[in-house]
């Protein structure tokens, strides 16, 4: 099973999300920790109901592009350096380069890159 978020509305739905002001989110405040985690959390369980609402088979395609774009991210933050995106991840070194090589992750390419092509 292949999972392509824009083909299937979660990406469309966490804009629609985003664009406008959750339920009970001051938009004067939306600066704050406070609010912005509010935002998140929305955020977080609006994507989590439509993908549980539409994964049908294993779990372990979504897990997998999660786990992808995450390592991404932290390798992003920690400019190539897969020592330093494995202490942003909390993970051992080793651990980090055995998901690197299993899902394919050119770190040249990454750091190389503009952030937004990376992840949309």
């Amino acid at each position: 099973m292949s999972i392509n978020l824009r083909e299937d509305g979660a990406l469309v739905k966490a804009r629609e999300i985003a664009a406008h002001n959750p339920p009970g989110v001051d938009q004067d405040a939306a600066g704050k920790e406070g609010e912005i985690k509010k935002i998140a959390e929305k955020l977080v369980d609006e994507l989590t109901d439509y993908i549980c609402g539409n994964v049908t088979e294993s779990l372990k395609p979504i897990q997998a592009v999660i786990e992808k774009k995450i390592i991404m991210r932290a390798l992003l933050e920690a400019g190539g350096s897969q020592k330093r995106a494995a202490r942003i991840l909390g993970i051992k070194y080793t651990t980090l380069n055995y998901k690197v090589k299993k899902h394919k992750i050119r770190i040249k390419k990454i750091v190389s890159a503009i952030p937004s092509d990376l992840f949309e």
